[in-house]
């Protein structure tokens, strides 16, 4: 029962975690002279995951100094946390930056609106909109509006449209009347700086027509992040993970704590409340203490797979981590896998062991006599007889007649028959 329980726990975790095996596969950065505007693309609801990517391309593009970092959105909003982190990244660039909701039909609504007005040149397509960025409670009565956070994002949009020289007043009637605005109607008001009807237009309008435009993809490990961080997956995770801890405890099963806890933290991130640092430090002890606890009570490897894992995951979650220094990721990079290495080869050590003394010779029972000498403890013959080593008497044959007394030596052990013959001299 413990055994399927512990296969079922390592299972959920490999769940979460298979996504990460292929973190790295991550575009390599070309040169500078190469690049010149640096393009991402935000499709679907802004997570902690779209946050991270954003980061990542935001970071590749000033490393090359691009002459601007394009930002397309088409988004019906997203977590707080995560849309805080990415206006912040806007506000403070070092290369300019443009926000442009480029779809006929498209949105960059509630969390969406706060980005685009972030962005050092506004655009939005004529027959897309924006808009009704008011926060929402969900509570038991059901949806309502926190007076607190209805404050608190006005001033947050203040904030922004005055960094921006935008129009602050109309620009919290986005927040408090849940005001909406295609991209002709905001142009007319003033409240963006442009319409352009395609990315080729807007480059063109901000005199960058021609130039070499570098559109990054998110990677598989931000894709994965992406569907761990959705509004309906987070929660599930945390659900799995507590009812994994309390369950631990309960049943005194707390090397599963080693498997829940680190689930537990994902999902925390998932919702914006944790850096990837923090819980890639968090998955590196996990590990240590999981790999620790397969040498110290070696079984079926469950825990050393898991603590592997783990390692594995902790490196990627550090190496993705945009703000975390490169000889941090140099650190945790070495120490991860000098650990993983070292106890593979303690892994290997046991096995060969484990082997070795499967083809050992048997050292117990009946078949260990093969080789040992005796006596004779009656007359052996053809038909049997008994003879007697380190006093204990067991069946024997032999192909000739041997006296009783006469030393004696095994030369196999057939069915439970030690077949003897004498010793001459």
């Amino acid at each position: 029962m413990h055994a399927a329980l512990r296969i079922l726990a390592g299972s959920l975790l490999g769940v979460a975690l298979a996504p990460l095996a292929f973190a790295f596969a991550q575009d390599a950065p070309a040169s500078v002279e190469e690049q010149h505007v640096y393009v991402a693309r935000i499709e679907g609801e802004i997570t902690a995951g779209s946050a991270q990517y954003l980061a990542r391309v935001h970071e590749r593009a000033v490393e090359a100094d691009a002459d601007l970092f394009l930002l397309l959105l088409d988004t019906p909003g997203g977590l707080v946390k995560s849309t805080q982190d990415i206006v912040g990244m806007l506000l403070e660039s070092p290369i300019p930056t443009a926000v442009f909701v480029h779809r006929s039909g498209g949105s960059a609504f509630s969390a969406g609106t706060y980005m685009l007005l972030a962005g050092e040149h506004a655009a939005v397509h004529p027959n897309a909109s924006f808009g009704a960025a008011q926060p929402i409670a969900l509570g038991i009565g059901g949806e309502g509006t926190d007076e607190k956070a209805l404050a608190a994002m006005e001033a947050f949009m203040r904030s922004i449209a005055e960094a921006r020289s935008r129009d602050a007043l109309l620009a919290e009637r986005f927040v408090n009347e849940n005001l909406t605005l295609t991209g002709s109607e905001a142009l007319v008001a003033g409240i963006i700086d442009s319409t352009p009807e395609s990315v080729d237009g807007l480059l063109e309008e901000l005199g960058y027509a021609g130039s070499s435009v570098r559109e990054i993809e998110p990677t598989i490990f931000e894709r994965a992040l992406a569907v761990l961080s959705l509004p309906l997956v987070a929660p599930l995770l945390i659900s799995i993970a507590s009812l994994g801890l309390i369950f631990s405890i309960r049943t005194g099963e707390f090397e599963l704590l080693l498997v829940f806890v680190p689930l537990l933290f994902i999902a925390l991130w998932a919702l914006g409340t944790l850096s990837l640092s923090t819980v890639g430090i968090i998955l590196f002890l996990c590990a240590l203490a999981l790999l620790a606890f397969e040498i110290l009570s070696p079984g079926i490897g469950l825990p050393g797979i898991a603590g592997g894992m783990l390692l594995l995951a902790s490196i990627f979650f550090l190496a993705n981590e945009p703000y975390f220094t490169f000889e941090m990721h140099g650190v945790f990079l070495y120490a991860a896998v000098t650990i993983l290495l070292g106890f593979l080869a303690f892994f290997f050590w046991v096995s060969q062991a484990a082997v070795s003394s499967l083809n050992a010779p048997v050292q117990t029972g009946i078949e260990s006599l093969a080789g040992k000498e005796g006596r004779a403890a009656t007359g052996i013959g053809p038909d049997g007889g008994e003879v007697l080593i380190e006093a204990y008497r067991w069946h024997a044959k032999s192909s000739e007649n041997i006296a009783a007394g006469e030393p004696v030596v095994v030369e196999r052990v057939e069915k439970g028959v030690c077949h003897v013959r004498a010793l001459k001299g």
